[in-house]
This record gives C-alpha cells, structure tokens and sequence, in this order.
C-alpha cells in the first residue's frame, strides 16, 4: 500500500511540474509533428479535402437553382395547362 502512495504522489507532483512548461512541450510536440514526414502529408490530406468539399458545396449550390429554376418552370407550365 505504501509504494502505491509513493507512486501516485511521484506522479502528481511530476504532473505539477509539467504543467509548468506546457506551452513549450505543445511547441514542441507541433514542431516535431511537422517536422517528421507524417506531419506534411496530414497537412496535405487536409487541403486536398478542404478543396474536395469546396468543390461539392458549390455543385450542390449549382443543383440547386438547377432544380429550382425546373420546378419553377413546371410549376408555371402546369398553372397555364389548368388556367387556360
């Protein structure tokens, strides 16, 4: 029982420390993240995929008024058919 009291203050006191310098180990941690090959091909992904979406929100914005100006114009086509 002793050493896992030992432990757990060995632990948070060490987690004190650390929290100390946190902004340093998350420069840290980014600048290996790039720096290592793993980090510029997510950074690619990521843009690949921001395109990807851009280039389907604006289609689907194009089907859009497509459909709409369609049922617009069937709309009207089929008000005249009955009104006539």
């Amino acid at each position: 029982m002793k050493l896992i009291k030992h432990t757990l203050h060995e632990s948070l006191r060490m987690s004190d420390a650390h929290q100390s310098n946190w902004p340093q180990r998350i420069a840290r941690s980014v600048q290996q993240f790039f720096m290592e090959e793993d980090g510029p091909t997510a950074v690619e992904y990521a843009v690949m995929l921001a395109l990807i979406l851009i280039a389907c929100l604006g289609s689907i914005g194009a089907l859009a008024d497509a459909t709409g100006s369609s049922f617009g114009n069937s709309s009207r086509a089929i008000d005249e058919a009955i009104n006539r």
